[in-house]
């Protein structure tokens, strides 16, 4: 590694619990964030531009350089390489879109292949969740599509399943922030046993509605009881956004993350979906916007120039 060399990743966000696959399932969709790092005789610096960019560090709790530094301590760099990192950002922050684990997804994997790729697959993902702490983020991230993902002990085990080509996703952004410990915060220490099996089986349920092309099944299965009635007190009119959207044709409508951020799914009529959606965000007189969003399937990307 000499002065000059540099790298690049491209990686998309996603939306994760699918309904009732909480800290399962997730999805990765065509918004990206951009991390370049460089290596540079000057002393580090780090610009950030884009959505929310007055919002992120520019200094060493930035996670795009710790996700740096710890690959390069990693590889036995000590003291650690002067660098030039640059974040473009198309993601909002705290809107349950994965943009943390996405720019230390970014981080990882940039620094990984200015050092020589020394690093697996498997070793990537486990490092960005263990620095992030949500596999079903990181996961679609990587590998692009619909993943299912398992943290253990030991590792995060995942699996991309099939998704439809003709899935795309409306995406509702509150201009609120929602961040993930206040989300956290309402959720109860303890569930029933009969929630517990109702969120097994739609889960289930779900996962097999991707697979099998069955997406009318998918309002049902991604119903929901660990997380989403609990979160709905944070998030003014969501009922209604629900409603709304499937009055428009959407096949499923859920929380993206902890929120605030409300995904529907569809095949046809996204840009109606999209409206009936604006609509109701106007009439709880929240500022925000709908994107119309394609599902990612390449994942992350990287680039390394020499």
């Amino acid at each position: 590694m000499k002065t000059g060399d540099r790298a690049s990743a491209t990686v998309p966000a996603s939306t994760s619990n699918l309904g009732p696959g909480f800290d399962t399932l997730g999805m990765a969709i065509s918004l990206y964030i951009q991390v370049e790092v460089t290596c540079t005789e000057e002393p580090t610096s780090i610009q950030v531009k884009g959505v929310g960019a007055s919002q992120i560090p520019s200094d060493e709790r930035n996670v795009v350089y710790r996700a740096a530094a710890r690959i390069f301590k990693m590889c036995g760099y000590h003291p650690l390489p002067n660098v030039r990192i640059t974040v473009d950002n198309a993601i909002p922050p705290e809107r349950g879109l994965g943009g943390s684990g996405a720019a230390i997804l970014g981080g990882v994997l940039a620094t990984n292949a200015l050092c020589g790729f020394p690093l697996s697959d498997k070793q990537i993902i486990n490092l960005a969740t263990d620095m992030d702490g949500h596999p079903d983020n990181i996961a679609p991230s990587f590998y692009g599509g619909l993943v299912v993902a398992c943290a253990t002990d030991a590792e995060v085990l995942c699996i991309p399943v099939s998704c439809p080509s003709e899935i795309k996703t409306v995406c509702l952004i509150p201009d609120f922030q929602l961040p993930t410990e206040k989300a956290r915060a309402v959720l109860p220490e303890t569930v029933s046993f009969a929630d517990a099996v109702f969120n097994i089986s739609h889960v289930a349920l779900c996962v097999a509605a991707f697979c099998s092309g069955e997406l009318g099944h998918l309002q049902v299965a991604t119903q929901d009881r660990l997380h989403q009635d609990y979160r709905a007190s944070l998030i003014p009119g969501l009922k209604e956004m629900f409603d709304a959207a499937y009055d428009a044709g959407a096949l499923a409508v859920m929380l993206s993350g902890a929120g605030s951020s409300v995904i529907a799914l569809c095949v046809d009529q996204p840009e109606t979906i999209a409206q009936q959606m604006y609509r109701v965000l106007m009439q709880q007189q929240m500022g925000g916007e709908v994107q119309i969003l394609d599902v990612d399937r390449r994942g992350a990307r990287v680039t390394k120039q020499p």
